[in-house]
């Protein structure tokens, strides 16, 4: 070991990092047993700092899990690790050896870990699209209305099908409202038929949370049999330009917008006619555009869905709800009170 890695920041950093997987078992265990030192210190980490990705932040541990969670998916079950994952076949649950077995694969793969840093930052988990369309499901209790959907900000474009994720075939979160027409923009669109990008996608969750993962597969194949293409666009200019099908009512709906929310809620607000904004993101940013003294006062790793009705540019109705659990419940907290 080299003077210049600190091993001790590796420690503190998969001890901070094991509140972040309290639906993970084999995450949980392994920050816990990296952390007290056993292996931290060989030549794994070490050989990763050596390489420009030093381990020394639970932003650090995160990346990693998730290097090595699309790494023995890519290897199909070539490596004993592979028993402990059950997104890759693995039945068993945390121990020791999991630890070591872990371990062991950092430093063995260490090349095809950091090869993990050419694919996309930003991939497209269905979770937002669940909350945003469950809360517009609970929103639109009214007559049949056609719906027309317009992801922005839609990277892979599972969001724009998970009203229809659970549900039997022909079926839709959203009946008895009918979905016209469904388009999705990125600035960088990510392509499904890349069977890289689907285990990319499956291993931005822990392995061992089968619900969230199920639901990554089912919203891919959703996409895909409805053909669903993601076209290269901005949010904003999207938004600004996009017509409605008809007479559907235009929905607008995006996840993860963080400083771009304030310009793309000015936009929606400057459109003519009627028109549903529903953006997902964590509470700091959903702060900036929501006037419910509520929002600001969450945990800053909440997850915040927004919904507003706007007519002519003026606000005619509102819901929100929060969801603290990652891949549980949403708690809806009910309209906004005095939007502007």
């Amino acid at each position: 070991m080299t003077g210049w890695y600190d091993a001790s920041a590796t420690l503190r950093a998969f001890a901070a990092a094991a509140p972040d997987y309290p639906t993970s078992a084999l995450y949980g265990a392994l920050c816990r047993a990296i952390a007290q030192g056993s292996y931290a210190e060989r030549e794994a980490f070490e050989s990763l700092a050596a390489r420009g990705w030093p381990v020394v932040s639970p932003a650090d541990v995160d990346s990693l899990f998730r290097a090595v969670h699309y790494t023995l998916l890519q290897r199909r079950g070539r490596d004993e690790l592979a028993h402990y994952y059950a997104s890759a076949g693995g039945r068993l649950g945390p121990d020791a050896r999991a630890q070591q077995l872990f371990v062991e694969f950092v430093r063995d793969h260490r090349t095809l870990l950091l090869d993990t840093r050419l694919l996309p930052r930003e991939a497209n988990d269905p979770e937002p699209g669940w909350r945003m369309l469950n809360v517009l499901a609970a929103y639109a209790e009214r007559a049949p209305m056609q719906l027309d959907l317009l992801n922005v900000h839609a990277r892979a474009g599972v969001e724009v099908v998970t009203d229809l994720v659970g549900q039997p075939a022909g079926g839709s979160l959203l009946a008895p409202h009918r979905v016209v027409r469904r388009r999705c923009f990125d600035p960088a669109p990510q392509r499904l038929a890349d069977p890289r990008l689907r285990d990319w996608l499956i291993a931005h969750c822990p392995p061992d949370d089968a619900q969230r993962w199920d639901r990554i597969h089912e919203a891919i194949e959703r996409a895909l049999s409805l053909e669903v293409v993601v076209g290269q666009g901005d949010a904003v200019a999207v938004a600004q330009r996009a017509q409605a099908l008809g007479d559907a009512v235009p929905v607008v709906l995006g996840s993860d917008l963080q400083v771009q929310l304030p310009v793309l809620e000015a936009t929606i607000r400057a459109r003519a006619g009627r028109t549903i904004w529903l953006v997902d993101d964590h509470a700091p940013y959903l702060a900036r555009v929501s006037s419910d003294p509520k929002v600001g006062r969450l945990d800053g790793q909440a997850r915040v869905t927004l919904l507003r009705e706007y007519l002519d540019g003026q606000v005619v109705g509102s819901l929100w709800g929060a969801d603290w659990i990652v891949g549980g419940w949403m708690a809806l907290r009910g309209s906004e009170e005095g939007v502007a």
